[in-house]
């Protein structure tokens, strides 16, 4: 068929008009010619309305935030504040040391506690990959409003152009950012606003 699973997940959501669904199943009866297994994932409970990509704050030679990458961390956690109001936000965010602090400054801005996604890692054993992150964050979609996810500079650089196209269904430009800038994708407006 051609078609990577991604492809056919979004064309599986528009096939089926999935915007409403609680659950759904994609399976090798949906895509016969492409060797699929069953997969199930969660529809969102309540409207995913932004999704937010930002990078950690510069670092020192230990791997923690230094002050200049807590400073940044704060602006934009104040940023992403400002910009999204009181909707009701997960955080999630790479097990590195620095971006859990990062995704800590955020937390603390919007009430909640970050939660560790390996597959947001870059480095080490833990390595993941674009779409491993995409697979990992699927869980978080229907959960709030808003999902904030604070990781690597090489995976803000790609990671939100995948996640809406797998994950959404639509299309955006991303590309790259400095330490604690991002991405905001406004679900409703299918657009990539630079934090």
């Amino acid at each position: 068929m051609g078609l990577d699973y991604y492809e056919l997940l979004s064309i599986y959501h528009i096939k089926n008009n999935l915007t409403t669904q609680i659950k759904y199943t994609v399976m090798e009866q949906d895509f016969p010619s492409h060797p699929l297994t069953e997969r199930n994932y969660r529809m969102p409970r309540h409207r995913l309305r932004n999704v937010v990509f930002l990078t950690h704050g510069d670092y020192n030679s230990n791997f923690y935030l230094s002050r200049a990458g807590i400073i940044q961390m704060s602006n934009a956690a104040e940023e992403v504040a400002k910009l999204l109001g009181t909707q009701s936000a997960k955080v999630v965010t790479s097990p590195a040391e620095r971006a859990f602090q990062g995704a800590e400054i955020v937390g603390r801005r919007f009430n909640v506690q970050p939660e560790k996604v390996n597959a947001l890692w870059i480095a080490g054993p833990r390595k993941g990959s674009v779409h491993q992150a995409v697979d990992a964050l699927l869980p978080h979609m229907g959960t709030v409003a808003t999902l904030i996810v604070v990781t690597h500079p090489s995976l803000v650089k790609d990671l939100p152009k995948e996640f809406a196209r797998a994950a959404l269904g639509f299309s955006i430009s991303s590309g790259n950012r400095d330490y604690g800038k991002g991405w905001l994708i406004n679900v409703a407006k299918q657009v990539a606003l630079p934090i």
